[in-house]
């Protein structure tokens, strides 16, 4: 029914609504709400259409739900305004890696998304929405059994392996079997011990995770987290370096090009096509220093960017577009406009 790598939002550009969304908050979280478990403020993270989200605005929680897809936070924030719903706020996030929202949350419901990350991406989705609960704060995740849907499907959670992920940063309260409700048109074939309801959904076996923040662990955490040197300055300082290490090269290789021109060329212009095509290289060996140097900012700068491989892969493309930039397009800018041609001067 999902993929690690799927295009959600495309999922919901479509006409039908996905296989997840059936209009309604997923029966097992409805029971909570209805039992007053839920707190305000709450995140509903992976909030897809909001069905939940909406649901506790009208119950008067203030609610702020996240999701990958901007067709989907363009659909739920429509919604919450032809509703009134003034409560509720959607915004567009990597829920694996968000911030902005640093213990604020009392509850936090996810409906379906954990078993659907990539499992090398869980641990910093569990970080990123610890980081983001108040001390004390609930979880609860419901989440597909293993195999629940087949080979169809995303793979789901043994009981043990839903309660190894979980309680590395959280501590849980209740781990039981749960139904996971969901569009039956996900389904290609009959799957072995998936029922139907009477408005045709499929319900799957799965789990409903409750935990919660421990005082101690939330204290540690922000603690660890208030002596980790804030990368922002760094970043800036780091961006900023390497915008005058640039303009520094341009000017140094316009200054060399000027000294060569009025210095090394007698009558302004060349009269030996070897020299001509020998003369840039001096100047480029003023300039291109300063361009290391920004590729090397480039490649370690503490920025955002997902992994170092990318910062490398981009530091590369810049190295080398300078250096093609200037071994073929300044010889160039010599021979046009310095009258060279083929070794004759103008």
């Amino acid at each position: 029914m999902s993929e690690p790598n799927r295009d959600w939002d495309a999922a919901y550009r479509e006409e039908a609504p996905p296989p997840w969304s059936i209009g309604r908050p997923q029966p097992e979280l409805a029971e909570l709400i209805d039992q007053g478990t839920v707190r305000s403020d709450v995140l509903d993270s992976g909030c897809g259409h909001a069905a939940l989200a909406l649901v506790l605005a009208e119950r008067g929680h203030t609610v702020v739900g996240l999701d990958a897809s901007p067709t989907a936070i363009e659909a739920a924030t429509a919604e919450a305004a032809e509703r009134g719903l003034t409560t509720a706020t959607f915004a567009q996030a990597d829920v694996t890696d968000f911030d902005g929202y640093d213990g604020r949350f009392s509850t936090i419901l996810d409906s379906g998304l954990f078993h659907a990350l990539p499992p090398e991406r869980r641990q910093d989705y569990l970080r990123s929405i610890f980081r983001a609960a108040a001390p004390g704060a609930s979880l609860h995740i419901l989440a597909f059994a293993a195999g629940a849907l087949g080979d169809g499907g995303p793979r789901g959670f043994t009981e043990n392996e839903l309660r190894q992920e979980v309680s590395t940063l959280w501590e849980i309260d209740e781990l039981r079997p749960a139904k996971v409700y969901g569009n039956s048109s996900a389904l290609d074939a009959d799957v072995p011990g998936v029922e139907r309801d009477d408005e045709g959904h499929f319900m799957a076996p799965g789990f409903l995770l409750t935990a919660h923040k421990p005082e101690l662990a939330a204290k540690v955490f922000d603690d660890e987290k208030a002596r980790r040197p804030d990368p922002a300055p760094r970043r800036t300082l780091t961006i900023v370096a390497c915008i005058i290490f640039a303009i520094a090269s341009l000017g140094l290789a316009f200054m060399a090009s000027i000294d060569l021109y009025l210095t090394g060329f007698p009558d302004s212009h060349f009269t030996d096509y070897d020299r001509a095509a020998k003369a840039p290289k001096r100047l480029l060996m003023w300039a291109e220093w300063g361009f290391v140097l920004v590729f090397l900012g480039l490649a370690f700068a503490p920025m955002r960017t997902r992994t170092r491989a990318i910062r490398l892969i981009i530091a590369v493309v810049v190295l080398v577009t300078v250096v093609v930039v200037q071994r073929v397009g300044v010889p160039w800018y010599f021979m046009t406009h310095l009258g060279l041609d083929n070794g004759i001067g103008g």
